[in-house]
């Protein structure tokens, strides 16, 4: 049976410590929560209700990242090709030898090659945030590797390509991963250019959509969207406002804050939930952030930070 290690380096998404968590100042109910017992009051010892299984209890996600972690890097996964080290990175942000992780055990799609940036970023910022040892600078630099030139991320390493992103999850995920990675760990971005680079970028596809979000992803050499006819992926609006938002809290450039509203509104204007995969929870990141830093939430009109988190769950 194959383990997802996509999944598997991503656990510390939900990895705060929740046992035993009370509730924080001005914590709001959300009713998804609130169904399965784990709502602002902490978990509650009742009978469950309508949907949900006897016996749920919310998992400990630290401890499950932490172990995660710790096997990725033991002797035993490298014996097993899941972590791989001596690979080789050529790119417009790093040359060198870094390691690699696949999306999954007996993922022969790369050989011995890097794996995804979802793998390798992600164990990265799961390290940072737990507080757990990171391996030497050269394999934290490498997640470099996974940018293109125009600074957008993408799931394979690009080398010196400008891409077309046939799909959004593939590059805004791996975009907002690194840039968490970029403020836990300064030196990958120091001057934070890569940031304002990719946000610039992401600005120019947003124009070029006229604040329309609705594709499957961008061609960032025709500068134009791309739709396969199969599905769309509107949350990619909640990345792009994510990205933005960071890079003005560095630059303060009115076109970053400007594409972030831009993004937002989109958000704002759906009737119903935009969720395709995962980019709609970096969204509702970004609309409290900006109700914060532009006073928003005094005002008439703030973003609707709940309607974003229930559409999320």
């Amino acid at each position: 049976m194959m383990l997802p290690l996509a999944l598997g380096t991503l656990l510390l998404a939900a990895s705060a410590p929740i046992m035993g968590l009370a509730a924080q100042p001005g914590q709001v109910a959300v009713p998804r929560v609130e169904l399965l017992g784990w709502g602002v009051t902490g978990w509650r010892e009742e009978p469950p209700r309508s949907g949900v299984p006897a016996g749920s209890r919310p998992q400990d996600w630290r401890r499950r990242a932490t172990a995660m972690h710790e096997w990725l890097w033991s002797p035993q996964a490298l014996a097993l090709g899941v972590r791989r080290e001596s690979v080789s990175y050529r790119s417009r942000w790093f040359n060198g030898t870094g390691f690699g992780i696949p999306d999954y055990m007996g993922d022969a799609r790369y050989g011995s090659g890097p794996g995804s940036a979802l793998t390798v970023i992600g164990t990265l910022l799961s390290a940072s945030l737990l507080g757990l040892p990171l391996p030497r600078d050269e394999f934290v630099q490498s997640s470099r590797a996974y940018l293109a030139p125009n600074g957008v991320a993408m799931d394979n390493p690009p080398g010196m390509a400008i891409p077309s992103v046939g799909t959004y999850w593939y590059t805004l995920v791996n975009q907002a991963f690194f840039a968490a990675l970029s403020a836990r760990l300064p030196q990958l971005d120091p001057d934070h250019s890569l940031l304002r680079l990719a946000a610039d970028t992401w600005h120019g596809a947003a124009q070029a959509m006229g604040g329309d979000f609705d594709h499957t992803g961008f061609d960032f050499v025709k500068m134009q969207p791309v739709d396969n006819k199969l599905w769309k992926e509107p949350d990619s609006a909640g990345g792009i406002a994510f990205i933005s938002v960071l890079a003005h809290h560095h630059t303060q450039s009115p076109t970053h804050l400007a594409t972030a509203k831009m993004a937002l509104d989109f958000l704002e204007g759906r009737q119903a939930s935009p969720l395709y995969e995962m980019m709609l929870p970096f969204g509702a990141y970004a609309a409290a952030r900006l109700n914060a830093i532009q006073g928003n939430a005094s005002r008439a009109h703030a973003y609707d930070v709940q309607k974003l988190v229930a559409w999320t769950l």
